[in-house]
């Protein structure tokens, strides 16, 4: 276990911050909560990320994991136990269909759910926040379109959770169920109505919202974590991914931009790197924080900075 304070940033309605809070129950590791705006231009979280647009990020020290994939990995590695992967009932390992699995829930179903936000009732400082993150205009009218989608998707669910108490049919709840368990959360958050249809989902859902622990956490102020952060000197375990197809390695100066939405660039000079995870040295110019920014290499393009000189 790690004796470092786990620190997540994040707002309440976050439907990926609360996957992750969810984990930080299950496993029952202490943490304390910034609570962030729900629209971007955040500050004060922009010398711990270097403006990263998506919530949440999780701070330890001054080492900052951004993304759910690359928060959890984190998690998982310090605190092994009760794993999120652990084996079928027939003793086969789930880790890599789980991870899959999560690119599923995190796009297809769940921009599908998301598509059904009524855009109408917030705010027009909302509004084109919301554009702005997904790159494009948003209709503020209520969106029909996606229902058929959300319910071809819960099908599969359905058809995948019959005769079985966790998706993957493993001993214990998995990394999938959490996966999966997110964009029903916020179906019924937005009082959608499609589980009436489909029985064992619905009993999953409930079974699954039954293990986790309530929410529990230390209130923290951002002007608190910044000073965790400050204090907190780097420590750089270099690597080099001799296999990077793009040949990049430790000391490039490079951007990395989330591939899906909030397309907005971090820069810093690449520290280590390898087949899931890549790191970056950056020091605020303001501030002089110094952090080590984590990112997922399967949701982030990362692209080498061309010298101006």
């Amino acid at each position: 276990m790690s004796d470092s304070k786990v620190i997540l940033h994040s707002y309440p309605a976050s439907p990926f911050g609360k996957k992750v809070e969810w984990v930080l129950n299950y496993k029952k590791i202490p943490y304390s909560f910034v609570t962030i705006p729900m629209i971007a231009g955040r500050p004060l979280r922009a010398p711990l990320d270097g403006g990263y647009r998506k919530t949440p990020i999780l701070q330890i020290g001054s080492d900052i994991y951004c993304d759910t994939h690359c928060i959890v990995r984190e998690l998982e590695k310090r605190y092994p136990t009760p794993t999120l992967f652990p084996k079928t009932q027939s003793g086969s390992d789930i880790t890599g269909i789980a991870w899959m699995m999560t690119a599923w829930s995190d796009t297809q179903l769940f921009s599908s759910v998301a598509g059904q936000i009524d855009f109408s009732k917030f705010p027009k400082e909302f509004l084109k926040d919301r554009e702005a993150y997904r790159g494009g205009k948003v209709n503020p009218k209520f969106v029909e379109v996606d229902k058929d989608r959300i319910r071809a998707q819960l099908a599969w669910l359905e058809q995948q959770l019959t005769g079985k108490k966790w998706l993957l049919d493993t001993t214990e709840v998995s990394w999938a169920d959490f996966n999966a368990a997110m964009p029903i959360w916020f179906m019924t958050t937005l009082k959608l109505k499609f589980l009436h249809e489909f029985p064992a989902v619905t009993k999953w859902f409930q079974g699954f919202m039954s293990i986790i622990p309530k929410t529990k956490y230390v209130k923290m102020t951002a002007e608190e974590a910044l000073e965790i952060a400050k204090n907190t000197p780097i420590v750089i375990k270099q690597s080099t991914d001799n296999n990077e197809p793009n040949g990049l390695k430790p000391g490039d100066e490079v951007t990395v931009t989330p591939w899906d939405t909030g397309r907005v660039p971090v820069a810093g000079e690449i520290v280590s790197s390898c087949i899931n995870c890549v790191t970056l040295r950056r020091k605020d110019t303001e501030t002089g924080i110094e952090t080590l920014i984590h990112f997922p290499r399967s949701a982030v393009h990362v692209v080498k900075t061309v010298s101006k000189l």
